[in-house]
This record gives structure tokens, C-alpha cells and sequence, in this order.
């Protein structure tokens, strides 16, 4: 397994890609570093997969969303309490994507 790194890179949150023989991911990062896109390759699919990110200001990641090759999937949406605490988990369908089960989860207090 191979690490890619942009140098000057001191930790391994920061890795951009890691290549193995029967797969590969690849990290898109934004100028706080955060992971924005993962996009999987595995050797045995025809198809990547690639999750898309979108982080609000106090880091929490607001919004996921999924796609298998060049199809939509899954959209997480995730809401937080003013003291940044996960409180709510919904999944639906992309416009245009698979079908999924929509899901709602709750984090009671």
C-alpha cells in the first residue's frame, strides 16, 4: 500500500491518495484540509465511487453526498445544535439518482 502526500505534509490526515493493488482512493481537500471529495477505485467494479462533502465553519460536515460512477446515490443531510452536536440525520435520494429508502435519525438529548 502506497501513501501519496503533498509535501510539506507533517500528519496522515493529510494523505491525498493511497494506492493498493486492487484498489485505490484518491482525497480532494479543501484550504482547511478537510476531505470535500473521496473518490474509491476498486479493481474489481466498473464503476468509482465518490462521495462529495460540504462542511460548515465549525468543521461539521453538513451535507454527503454519494455517486457510483457518474450516477447519483444516496444525500445525507446533517444538522447540528448551537453547541455544534450532531442532532439530526436524513438520507434521500439525489434529483435524477438510485433509488434509496429515505431515513431520518434523531439524536435525543
Amino acid at each position: 500500500m502506497v501513501f501519496c502526500r503533498d509535501e510539506p505534509i507533517q500528519t496522515l490526515t493529510e494523505v491525498l491518495s493511497v494506492i493498493d493493488p486492487s484498489f485505490t482512493v484518491s482525497f480532494t481537500r479543501n484550504n482547511l484540509r478537510r476531505a470535500t471529495s473521496v473518490t474509491t477505485t476498486i479493481t474489481s467494479l466498473t464503476q468509482s465511487v465518490t462521495l462529495n462533502q460540504v462542511f460548515q465553519v465549525g468543521s461539521n460536515r453538513t451535507e454527503l453526498r454519494a455517486n457510483i460512477g457518474s450516477t447519483a446515490d444516496s444525500k445525507n443531510v446533517y444538522t447540528y445544535d448551537k453547541l455544534y452536536r450532531l442532532t439530526d440525520v436524513v438520507q434521500t435520494v439525489q434529483p435524477g439518482g438510485i433509488a434509496v429508502i429515505s431515513k431520518h435519525i434523531t439524536n435525543s438529548k
